[in-house]
């Protein structure tokens, strides 16, 4: 193995603890691949459109937020405050879990290009149509 493998490997262990449930992973390569889904905002997806992508149910959606918890627990995954009918982020209003919106944090960015993630996640995206 290579001292660059290696050192990436002993600089992200935590992070592939936290990616290794399957679920995890899709979620962020659905965030990540946003862009490809014809959604209006790179890298940002609310809770059902990110259902949508995954093509699960809506009875998944307990699930689907255990997951997304534990990525913003990790810091890979963040809230972002809901737009306004103007289109402007407003961070005091109120709503659902459903209709927050939720991005990928710089960290998860550094991961995905230490390890050339984004050409993968587009040329997923481009296959899948």
């Amino acid at each position: 193995m290579s001292l660059k493998i290696e050192n990436l490997l002993d600089k992200w262990a935590s992070i592939f603890n936290v990616i290794g449930h399957p679920m995890r992973l899709a979620i962020l390569l659905a965030l990540h691949g946003s862009k490809y889904t014809g959604r209006r905002l790179e890298k940002c997806l609310k809770l059902n459109e990110i259902r949508e992508v995954l093509r699960l149910t809506p009875e998944s959606n307990e699930k689907l937020i255990y997951h997304v918890n534990k990525l913003i627990e990790a810091g890979l995954v963040e809230r972002t405050p809901a737009k306004t009918e103007s289109g402007e982020w407003d961070r005091h209003l109120h709503y659902r879990v459903t209709d927050e919106w939720y991005r990928v944090t710089d960290e998860w960015i550094k991961f995905a290009n230490d390890f050339d993630i984004t050409e993968i996640v587009e040329d997923y995206f481009k296959k899948r149509g």
